[in-house]
């Protein structure tokens, strides 16, 4: 019997284990003087703003997104706390407290400002909503009115612009959705779906990288109003966040960033 109790332990304590040591957490150590860690919430599937990456040790997480979250956190004089969930959870951590900030490409929409405060805008581009298909159907699908058919299914990232996007403008459409975006690549991939919304960059990303057979068949309207840093009402290191964003867009590091990390040669 004692033996059986104690293989039950060992068990429990490996499970245990297991659930910690997940990629769901990353530590940046910027400076070793600096005092503890600010915590930046983001879903890593989103390239070139955040995407999980696996290195020889493991996983880490890069990305545009990243690279403000650092310069964030050396303003306020702390090393870099990442977790990575699901996109719509992000809005309800920083609510909460679970979160000092969130950085993953998000649009200050009207609804989210009634729950949140959000920094400058880091990124505006014009035209940046857009349907990708694969290649072989490009010509098949070169409007919106093209995929507004309730033959057709069309994918959107769950809580996102993007959603709101497929819902208003594809009505007739079936909707997929999902929280995690490398399943809805998948799913156009594989011919579960048709269309993909998404946002301009993360389409260059996607493919220049792993899905070369996909293709941006247009552009779509939108009111999109920049990205930008969501953090809690009231949060009293705004200033500090907006200080950096101005410092980071005149130098031009967010523009290279955008191409490092989307694989476009500058």
């Amino acid at each position: 019997m004692k033996k059986i109790l104690t293989l039950i332990f060992a068990l429990a304590s490996i499970l245990t284990l297991s659930a910690c040591s997940n990629t769901n957490m990353f530590m940046f150590t910027l400076d070793e003087t600096f005092d503890g860690y600010v915590t930046m919430v983001t879903s890593a599937d989103y390239p070139p703003y955040e995407n999980l990456v696996k290195k020889d040790n493991g996983y880490t997480v890069e990305g545009v997104d990243i690279e403000i979250a650092k310069e964030i956190a050396r303003a306020l004089k702390k090393n870099l706390r990442v977790i990575h969930k699901k996109f719509d959870f992000l809005i309800s951590d920083v609510m909460t407290g679970k979160a000092d900030f969130a950085l993953a490409g998000i649009t200050p929409t009207s609804a989210r400002l009634e729950q949140v405060d959000f920094s400058n805008s880091y990124f505006t581009e014009q035209n940046t909503q857009v349907v990708i298909v694969k290649k072989e159907d490009k010509e098949k699908y070169t409007t919106i009115d093209d995929i507004n058919k309730s033959s057709i299914s069309v994918g959107a990232q769950a809580g996102s612009l993007q959603q709101t996007i497929a819902n208003t403008s594809a009505k007739n459409a079936i909707k997929s959705i999902n929280s995690d975006l490398n399943v809805l690549l998948n799913d156009l991939k594989s011919g579960r779906i048709q269309a993909l919304f998404t946002e301009n960059a993360t389409a260059d990303t996607h493919i220049n990288g792993e899905f070369p057979d996909f293709v941006k068949a247009f552009y779509v309207e939108s009111d999109f109003t920049g990205n930008a840093v969501a953090v809690k009402k009231g949060y009293d290191k705004l200033d500090v966040i907006n200080s950096v964003i101005k410092g980071l867009k005149e130098s031009g590091k967010i523009d290279q960033w955008l191409k490092q990390y989307s694989g476009i040669e500058s």
